[in-house]
């Protein structure tokens, strides 16, 4: 009888040890948004900065990584390839904008 009870003490005890392990993982899990990349936190989608500046009071700075870089260089040359060769008198058109 009383082995029983020890039983039954260290399984509750396991229990609820996996039961928090389990509730860490859910209160560390963050929700993103698989098309804006944004983060749901408290209730609204904020971008990935301000969660990070929020939650764990991170500061940061910007940059650009090689990949974006790369992309950049070739988006520019692709640009420069569609627009139309001028010829040295010809001067470049600005489009008018209307107030």
């Amino acid at each position: 009888m009383i082995s029983l009870i020890g039983f039954a003490v260290v399984l509750t005890a396991v229990a609820g040890m996996l039961l928090a392990r389990r509730i860490q993982e859910l209160a560390t899990m963050v929700t993103v948004c698989a098309w804006t990349k944004r983060v749901k936190w408290k209730g609204r989608w904020v971008s990935f900065e301000e969660f990070l500046q929020q939650r764990f009071n991170l500061r940061f700075s910007h940059g650009m990584s090689e990949e974006a870089a790369k992309q950049l260089q070739v988006e520019e040359v692709e640009s420069d390839e569609r627009q139309p060769l001028r010829t040295a008198g010809e001067k470049a058109t600005v489009p008018m904008v209307k107030s």
